[in-house]
């Protein structure tokens, strides 16, 4: 009786012109595709308002799994999701090694990426994070061992810090990320290259706001760079 009344409560507010929507969002997508998104949804729905959750991916997927959130932009995880929630892919990004620039040039551009990784102090994306598993993956499968000097999850951060010249670093090559600071330099994994999908995750539609879809439609148009 609970579920059956939630649905016809769902059903009631699919029409409602106002109301306050709960989006979770990893950093890099709130500085990307994200904003755009949300400007397409207002301009169509004015009396609605979105409020935006920053969180890690793991965090994130378990607010829209206990209905604190709508929807979610995250990470897709290295699991498969719960029956209830569903996903869709929006970008994939490939992982690239960051270089100081400074020290590209001293040792050259043509050392190849398991050089640098053996035999520079490491920059490491946090390893509990969704992103920084598919790191730890990586380096386990090339079977090398790294010299962690620092470890965190905010990808400004890590490229900041390979800028300054603290170490090299894996990480995805970001829309998020605009483009690399002057001190850095990007080099390609070639054929080991690996990848991050960022995507969506929502309830499914029998159990959502008609609303929650309309936003879901403007974000992945917008991840696309179209406008929906």
């Amino acid at each position: 009786m609970m579920t059956l009344y939630a649905r016809l409560s769902e059903r009631g507010a699919s029409g409602a012109e106002s109301g306050m929507l709960r989006v979770g969002a990893i950093a890099s997508a709130q500085v990307s595709f994200l904003p755009d998104a949300l400007a397409h949804f207002r301009i169509d729905r004015p009396g609605w308002r979105i409020r935006v959750v920053p969180g890690v991916s793991l965090g994130l997927l378990i607010q829209v799994d206990s209905g604190e959130l709508d929807l979610t932009v995250t990470i897709k995880p290295p699991f498969a999701l719960p029956s209830e929630l569903e996903w869709h892919t929006l970008v994939t990004e490939p992982f690239v090694l960051l270089v100081p620039k400074a020290l590209a040039r001293g040792k050259g551009k043509a050392r190849g990426w398991r050089e640098w990784l053996r035999n520079e102090p490491f920059i490491r994306y946090d390893r509990t994070s969704f992103g920084g598993r598919l790191v730890d993956r990586f380096l386990r499968r090339a079977r090398l061992n790294v010299q962690d000097v620092v470890e965190l999850d905010e990808l400004q951060g890590i490229v900041q810090l390979v800028a300054r010249g603290i170490g090299v670093a894996l990480t995805p090559d970001s829309a998020g990320l605009d483009k690399w600071p002057a001190g850095v330099t990007a080099i390609d994994l070639g054929d080991a290259t690996f990848y991050r999908e960022i995507g969506l995750v929502q309830r499914p539609r029998h159990s959502r706001q008609a609303v929650a879809g309309a936003l879901a439609d403007c974000i992945g148009a917008a991840a696309n760079g179209e406008r929906a």
